[in-house]
């Protein structure tokens, strides 16, 4: 799954209108994905060859042009549009250079740039029809903006994916894989140059699995191993008898997971995840001198677990993504009604929680629930798909994500972390945080459709 949208938008001066258009698009793009910033380029890298494969991957780019656009300047004074490594410009030119669709964003009453006041290889955006955002009618405009973008995403469906496969090359990553291009997907997955070796095997479709099956799309450690979860009903959340509960718990209601999901046994791992960085060109996170290799990611935001999915989802041609917060405690509870997978209460042999081991511990370590899942208590909090409310009134029942509403900039994490007290561990325990905070307490786990 490539970035399907490409949000371009000038640093600094509209990000927060761009921030706000992000976050509007993602609940009806969600299957076919959303691109907003390159979070960290590495030292050495070709910035300007990485956001042109960054815009190669999408469909349609959105350039936000907001007061501050055209006129902006550096430190030293001068134009940013005409510094020939400006990103706008670059990002602009790129897809332009690329017969991507274009659309300007003209926020509230700004005008459209005259072409004599844009570099060269910019000036045809000018000619482009462009749509309008107001902050008084941003629904009504959004609204719009969405109806249009669907119709030019199911074109470029129609017209096949030759430009996100090429983009993916420049990056990196393979095109999403067929059955001629299994070898190449698993090579690039792998990433160990192979001769006389085979490469890893693809495993076969899988119509049917059976449950708590556990497999891996290709059979190598850097595909995650997931369990096959069963459908079925639970309580979400925790009753008044529990003197822990918060009242961001409340009310406990009846959730219906209806469509069986396969889970990742553990949390991503440094291992799988600086895969994904060396090939995507993305700065490796911070281990804080813990180690790497099997113990859990952490520093790492909510949106970079995002664009993690998105890749893998590109590389083995099957959708992972965030689990939606109803799925994440339905597979923590595994079928229990207990305040823990393990009971009413727990100790230092059955998660690393209370500051017991003070740092992360290696994936494994501590017992698996009945389900197969391991640290789903403590270890690290855990993100998820849904945006925060500060109570479940209101909340979806289908155990899909809850996305309208709630705190636009928090997302829900779940399950505890190394260093918090036990009880923060509970199952029903939820905590909203920024979606952008990268810290040693907060990694991910994915689900993969099926």
């Amino acid at each position: 799954m490539g970035a399907s949208i490409f949000i371009s938008y000038r640093r600094g001066v509209d990000a927060g209108f761009a921030g706000r258009l992000f976050d509007r698009l993602q609940r009806p793009f969600r299957n076919h994905g959303l691109f907003m910033d390159v979070d960290s380029i590495a030292p050495g890298q070709d910035f300007a060859s990485i956001l042109a494969a960054r815009v190669a991957e999408c469909a349609v780019l959105l350039a936000v042009i907001g007061r501050g656009w055209l006129a902006a300047t550096n430190a030293g004074g001068q134009r940013r549009l005409d510094h020939p490594n400006d990103f706008v410009r670059i990002e602009i030119a790129a897809a332009l250079s690329q017969s991507k669709r274009v659309i300007p964003v003209l926020i509230d009453d700004v005008t459209m740039p005259r072409a004599d006041d844009l570099p060269e290889e910019i000036r045809p955006l000018v000619r482009l029809q462009a749509t309008r955002l107001s902050h008084d009618h941003f629904k009504a405009d959004c609204d719009r903006l969405i109806r249009s973008l669907k119709t030019v995403l199911k074109e470029s469906a129609e017209r096949g994916r030759a430009p996100a496969n090429a983009a993916a090359g420049t990056l990196g990553l393979p095109p999403p894989p067929t059955a001629s291009a299994s070898h190449a997907s698993a090579l690039t997955l792998n990433h160990r140059p192979q001769t006389d070796a085979a490469p890893p095997k693809r495993l076969p479709a899988r119509p049917a699995m059976p449950e708590l099956a556990v497999f891996r799309d290709f059979e190598t450690p850097s595909c995650p191993e997931v369990t096959v979860l069963p459908k079925g009903q639970f309580v979400m959340g925790s009753s008044d008898a529990d003197v822990d509960a918060y009242a961001d718990e409340k009310p406990a209601h009846a959730v219906a997971i209806r469509h069986p999901i396969a889970m990742s046994r553990y949390m991503i791992t440094f291992e799988q995840y600086d895969h994904f960085c060396e090939l995507a060109g993305k700065t490796r996170p911070l281990d804080e001198g813990w180690g790497r290799a099997r113990r859990p990611v952490f520093n790492v935001s909510w949106q970079d677990a995002c664009d993690y999915a998105a890749w893998l989802s590109a590389v083995t041609g099957h959708r992972y993504r965030l689990p939606t917060e109803a799925e994440w405690e339905y597979a923590c509870r595994a079928g229990t009604t207990t305040r823990y997978a393990f009971g009413d209460a727990i100790t230092g042999k059955f998660a690393n929680v209370d500051g017991i081991v003070k740092k992360t511990t290696d994936s494994g370590r501590f017992p698996a629930n009945r389900w197969g899942l391991y640290d789903m208590h403590g270890n690290l909090w855990e993100w998820v798909e849904d945006v925060w409310h500060d109570s479940y009134v209101g909340a979806p029942c289908d155990g899909s994500a809850w996305t309208i509403g709630g705190d636009d900039s928090k997302r829900v994490v779940r399950g505890g972390s190394y260093s918090y007290p036990v009880a923060e561990a509970r199952s029903a325990v939820r905590c909203g945080q920024d979606r952008f905070t990268r810290d040693v307490h907060h990694g991910f786990r994915l689900v993969r459709d099926l």
